[in-house]
């Protein structure tokens, strides 16, 4: 019998309810940012469920509006050992429109592990061929939940991609694009978990008859 690690992993699908976040027009169809990042959130979600070394939360299960407060004291209340935030981006320019595209990941700026694991997630994402912008990583401050966690665990926003962009907006909605993504994430953060303290130094030991691992 092997004995996990179990890490505790809150994640925040962004917006909800009233808040639409994001709002792109694509084809005659409106989309907007809390919809992507809720599929995006549950993908992610689900894969850690699978994996023996995650325990799972979400900040919102529906699409509801959760108070910039409410996500805060849930950050306070779990203690996460991990916290990624599902977003996604728009240009700052849009005559930039039609090039600025690719992921990208936002950490708590009080955080070196956050930092470090963004960087890991960056590398390890282009090396699988998922387009990262610029450098991939960028730091967050107030008033993100990220800001809020413990600068002792990774807490990081991970933008989807520009929905300024039509060529990627059009992959957003696409179901295996979001598949793939996901997965490129949730492997590359796997590759990360050094950075990351455990819940309970004293845990007891879990049946290995299941499997955990890359997708």
């Amino acid at each position: 019998m092997k004995v996990y690690k179990v890490y505790n992993v809150l994640i925040d699908a962004g917006h909800g309810g009233h808040d639409a976040g994001l709002r792109y027009d694509l084809y005659g169809n409106m989309f907007h940012e809390k919809r992507i990042a809720y599929a995006y959130a549950c993908q992610l979600a689900s894969m850690f469920s699978l994996d023996l070394q995650y325990s799972v939360e979400m900040t919102r299960n529906a699409d509801t509006a959760i108070p910039m407060t409410d996500r805060v004291d849930m950050v306070k209340q779990v203690n996460p050992n991990v916290l990624i935030s599902v977003h996604a981006s728009e240009c700052a320019d849009m005559r930039n429109a039609k090039t600025d595209c690719g992921v990208s990941l936002v950490y708590a700026i009080r955080s070196k592990r956050s930092e470090q694991c963004c960087r890991l997630i960056a590398e390890y994402m282009r090396s699988v061929g998922i387009n990262v912008y610029d450098t991939g990583i960028h730091p967050a401050v107030y008033p993100e939940p990220v800001y809020y966690a413990d600068p002792r665990v990774p807490a990081f926003i991970f933008n989807v991609g520009f929905m300024s962009n039509v060529s990627e907006l059009d992959r957003l909605a696409t179901p295996s694009y979001s598949y793939d993504l996901m997965v490129a994430l949730y492997n590359g953060f796997s590759r990360a978990t050094d950075y990351i303290p455990l819940v309970n130094p004293e845990l007891p030991a879990i049946d290995s008859r299941r499997q955990s691992g890359s997708v």
